[in-house]
């Protein structure tokens, strides 16, 4: 066989053990981030429950969003999710919360003020945050 042929398929075969490696690896992170996450909802959803029995639902999106800045991991930030959907649900309705909020549609309106949004409750450069107002986005659309 010619050194050509055994470097390729050498290649090859390291390819698709790195592929391998790689899709494994990420099989057992993200089912650790869901054990994670199973674990951290149901205190999450009784802390928005807790929290919403005095709040606003303008409240619990301010909570929400500060707890989901400060969050370190992904089932940290699922959890969180949680939170503003028992706080919402239990909270004081508030047409401020839901006011201006765009449509889950309309990508380019919804990705402008979502980053809008977060600077004007204190949270500039958390992504984290977007994530729950997507969120905001789907309890307002209701």
């Amino acid at each position: 066989m010619k050194t050509w042929v055994k470097v390729v398929l050498g290649a090859g075969l390291l390819t698709i053990l790195a592929v391998v490696g790689v899709s494994a690896g990420g099989y057992y992170w993200l089912k650790g981030a869901v054990n994670e996450s199973s674990a951290l909802a149901p205190a999450a959803q009784k802390d928005g429950r807790d929290f919403g029995a005095h709040a606003t639902q303008d409240g619990c999106v301010d909570e929400s969003t500060r707890r989901a800045s400060a969050c370190t991991s992904l089932a940290c930030e699922v959890a969180e999710k949680g939170f503003l959907e028992s706080c919402f649900a239990v909270a004081t309705p508030d047409p401020k919360a839901c006011n201006g909020v765009p449509s889950t549609d309309a990508l380019m309106d919804s990705a402008t003020w979502g980053v809008a949004e977060c600077k004007r409750r204190g949270h500039p450069s958390s992504t984290r945050c977007q994530r729950i107002l997507s969120d905001l986005q789907r309890l307002c659309a209701r």
